[in-house]
């Protein structure tokens, strides 16, 4: 007698359903990237990420292979808050000053620095595409059109409260171009 072949809506409920036994605090968002792929992003809550990623890796396969159904399985951060101040050439930036942070060539947030309480280049942000809370992620910053030296490595706990990161850019130096000698 055949299986009943499952859909991927049946297969990632299947899925939620046995981490959410063992880690009943996890929260998940499915994101459905074609007809037969989806990702599960996993929020651990309270929970270890590396035991509920590890309970994920166990689950029984053979109805992926048999359907064509692909679906990873990726821990993530809740939305994440970053502040601090920024300094460009070891001084706090002026009001107005763009600020992006940046998981590879996606835009994860865009501010502006404002003085707050006496305190120029200050700046707060909230982090929220799915793509940049990634656990594993490297969220990079620029200023004003500058990488920042600072980065941000997501983990499960990263989005749990804020981060507060100062951030330090410098001006490129224009090196003079050699001069050819003897003419």
């Amino acid at each position: 007698m055949a299986r009943k072949t499952k859909t991927i809506e049946e297969y990632t409920e299947e899925i939620k359903s046995r981490i959410g036994r063992k880690f009943p605090t996890v929260g998940f968002r499915v994101i459905r990237t074609s007809e037969n792929e989806a990702t599960i992003g996993v929020f651990p809550g309270g929970e270890d990420a590396l035991a509920v990623i590890e309970a994920a890796g166990a689950l029984p396969t053979d109805i992926l292979v048999e359907t064509g159904i692909k679906v990873w399985i990726v821990p993530m951060s809740p939305n994440i808050a970053v502040t601090g101040r920024v300094f460009k050439d070891g001084t706090a930036v002026g009001d107005g000053t763009s600020v992006k942070a940046m998981v590879g060539t996606t835009e994860c947030a865009w501010t502006t620095t404002v003085t707050d309480a006496g305190d120029r280049g200050r700046y707060v942000m909230q982090i929220t595409p799915e793509a940049c809370r990634c656990v594993g992620a490297t969220v990079t910053f620029e200023v004003a059109g500058l990488t920042a030296v600072e980065t941000l490595v997501v983990t499960a706990a990263t989005g749990l409260s804020p981060q507060v990161l100062d951030l330090h850019v410098v001006t490129p130096r224009l090196v003079p171009a050699p001069s050819e000698t003897g003419r």
